[in-house]
């Protein structure tokens, strides 16, 4: 089963600043599920307990960004969408690593209500199940560091911060 991997802030999907415990704030749902042309980004895994395919996630978000700052990642089963008649579209992700461009899919056509369901999944699997993981800046660094000793990008392609 594939599971679909987010970029998150963890803190505004575990505290809920004035809400009752099991809300879903508005805060994550407008930052970390922002969508764009009703399209959301995630990536693909087949073993988010596996570090070195959540690594490699963040290694390919972190070839983007402007600073090596902690990533938090969340994941949740592809057919829990799915069954939610949210429909994937395989899309190259937007990253430097060129192998690790084909694990991005879009959830499209998303409406408000595709969209609530899809924060109902992904606050469950935070609170509940634990389907989460910071990486590090240091950590970042390190992987980032290792994907250029091992020619898989080039420094000069990253941002000067």
């Amino acid at each position: 089963m594939p599971w679909l991997v987010r970029k998150i802030a963890q803190r505004k999907w575990l505290n809920p600043e004035g809400l009752p415990e099991d809300a879903v704030g508005a805060d994550p749902i407008t930052g970390d599920l922002r969508t764009g042309h009703n399209r959301l980004s995630l990536w693909t895994c087949d073993d988010p307990a596996n570090d070195a395919q959540i690594n490699e996630i963040a290694t390919a978000l972190g070839t983007r960004r402007d600073r090596a700052d902690p990533i938090d990642l969340a994941w949740v089963a592809s057919e829990q969408l799915e069954r939610a008649g949210i429909e994937l579209e395989k899309t190259p992700g937007d990253t430097l690593l060129a192998d690790m461009a084909e694990h991005h899919v879009d959830l499209i056509r998303v409406d408000q209500a595709r969209l609530s369901v899809v924060a109902s999944v992904f606050a469950h699997a935070i609170k509940h199940e634990h389907r989460y993981k910071r990486i590090g800046a240091k950590k970042l660094r390190n992987l980032l560091a290792t994907a250029v000793g091992n020619g898989r990008f080039s420094l000069a392609q990253l941002t000067e911060k």
